[in-house]
C-alpha cells in the first residue's frame, strides 16, 4: 500500500471511527469529540473545517468543553484543513506541543528482525502493581509527570485487560525501558505507546525488542496494521523496521481555567 492509501485507512480507522474504553465519541457537523468518562480531560482527533468556519468552530468547541468542565487536546494532523489550523488554535489560546510523526507498519507478509525470537529480557506486565515502575522509566526519560497515565492505565488494565498490553525491558534484572500497546475491538490497527529507554541503555537494541514483542502479539491477535506516534529519536529506528511515515501531528491543548 502507498503512504497515501495507508493515511486514508488510518484516518478512517484511528480518527473517524476511533474507539477506546471509557471514552465516548460525539459527532458534530465539523468535529468528532472523544469525551473521557473517567476524568475531566478529553480530546478531539478529527475535524473537517475550512477558512470560513474554522474560527467559529474553535470558539464553539472551547465553549462546549468549558461547559462540561473538561480540558481537551485537539490533535492536528498535517493534512487537516485549513493548513494554518495549528496557528489558529494557538491564537485562540491553545498551547502547542512537539510535532510527532505518524508511522504505520503493514504486517502482511512480515519478515526480518521483528519476527525473530526476542534478543532481550522483555516481560509482559499483567498486574496493576507493575504499572508504576514502567511509568517511572517514562518520567525519567522525558522529565514529565505521568500521574494521569498511572490512573488511566490502571483503570484500563482492571476493567478492559483485553485492550491494553504493557511491557518492561530488563538488563541484568533492572527495568531499563517500558512500552505499551492498545488493541481496541473492531479495528485493523494496534497502536504503540511509550517505547522509552533509559539513557545509559540506548543503542543496545532494547527499543527494537520492545517493538518486536508488540508486533508479534498484534500479529497473533489478527491485526494487520501497527501505528506509532514517533518522536525524532524513535522515527529512524522504526523506519528501519519497515514503518512508513504517513503524516505528522501536533497536539494543541486547551487548559480549563479554574
Amino acid at each position: 500500500m502507498t503512504p497515501e492509501e495507508l493515511r486514508d485507512l488510518y484516518d478512517r480507522d484511528q480518527r473517524i471511527h476511533f474507539r477506546e474504553p471509557g471514552v465516548r465519541p460525539e459527532v458534530t457537523p465539523f468535529t468528532i469529540r472523544q469525551i473521557n468518562e473517567n476524568e475531566p480531560d478529553s480530546f478531539l482527533l478529527y475535524s473537517k473545517l475550512n477558512a470560513d468556519n474554522v474560527d467559529q468552530v474553535i470558539s464553539d468547541e472551547i465553549a462546549y468543553f468549558e461547559g462540561i468542565g473538561h480540558s481537551f487536546e485537539w490533535k492536528v494532523f498535517s493534512h487537516d484543513d485549513p493548513p494554518d489550523l495549528v496557528e489558529r488554535l494557538a491564537a485562540h489560546g491553545f498551547e502547542t506541543g512537539e510535532q510527532e510523526t505518524i508511522l504505520v507498519l503493514d504486517m502482511a507478509n512480515l519478515s526480518g528482525a521483528l519476527t525473530q525470537p526476542l534478543a532481550h529480557d522483555i516481560r509482559r506486565v499483567t498486574a496493576t502493581a507493575g504499572i508504576k515502575p514502567l511509568l517511572e522509566v517514562q518520567a525519567e526519560v522525558w522529565n514529565d509527570d505521568y500521574t494521569g497515565h498511572l490512573e488511566r492505565l490502571t483503570w484500563e488494565l482492571e476493567n478492559h485487560p483485553e485492550t491494553i498490553s504493557l511491557y518492561g525491558a530488563y538488563v541484568e534484572g533492572k527495568l531499563v525501558a517500558s512500552a505499551w500497546m492498545r488493541c481496541t475491538p473492531e479495528s485493523q490497527f494496534a497502536s504503540l505507546w511509550g517505547g522509552s529507554t533509559l539513557e545509559g541503555y540506548r543503542g543496545r537494541g532494547v527499543y527494537t525488542a520492545l517493538v518486536a514483542a508488540r508486533v508479534q502479539e498484534a500479529a497473533s491477535r489478527g491485526r494487520r496494521f501497527l501505528t506509532i506516534d514517533a518522536s525524532d529519536m524513535s522515527r529512524p529506528i522504526v523506519e528501519k523496521l519497515g514503518f512508513v511515515a504517513i503524516c505528522t501531528s501536533t497536539p494543541c491543548k486547551w487548559q480549563l481555567s479554574h
